[in-house]
């Protein structure tokens, strides 16, 4: 659970650092910002009115859902199905994973992983993770994807179990 948190973590970094990963600049949220916190009751508690404007705060920028389908678009597409096997389900379960395992909300139970498919969505993950610094670090797109679905160092990681 700690390394496919870690991973879905570095992937967040990682479009943050080199993406335009926002729904709107920052400066032209202040006014939604403005008006949904003055929107919260009275009667709320100050406590959860503190959570409220902290989650409220970064309502500007994109969720984890939108940018594991940003980035999953900027890889060649042979790579991207070997990551997500196809499955077009593959973001949603992250993401529903990601948040029962950082909230334990029960209502979303069904779609998290089992611990073998979280363990290979972790490894396939972390390919992906290897792409985009090998990718940073100037190799070409074409090559690395190549690679990463041919080479034997590579091409039974994503289904490890």
């Amino acid at each position: 659970e700690y390394s496919f948190l870690a991973i879905i973590q570095a992937l967040e970094a990682y479009h943050r650092a080199t993406g335009s990963g926002n729904y709107m600049k920052q400066k032209d949220y202040a006014p939604v910002q403005s008006a949904l916190v003055t929107a919260i009751p009275d009667f709320v508690q100050p406590d959860h009115k503190t959570a409220l404007k902290s989650r409220i705060q970064y309502g500007y920028e994109y969720s984890l859902r939108k940018r594991m389908e940003l980035i999953l678009e900027s890889v060649p597409s042979k790579l991207a199905s070997e990551i997500t096997t196809g499955a077009s389900d593959f973001i949603q379960r992250v993401v529903v994973t990601r948040n029962y395992l950082t909230h334990r909300d029960e209502s979303q139970k069904a779609l998290v992983f089992e611990k073998r498919d979280m363990f290979n969505a972790m490894i396939r993950l972390r390919m992906l993770v290897e792409f985009l610094l090998l990718r940073e670090a100037g190799l070409n797109d074409d090559l690395l994807a190549t690679t990463m679905t041919t080479h034997w160092t590579y091409k039974n990681r994503p289904r490890m179990l």
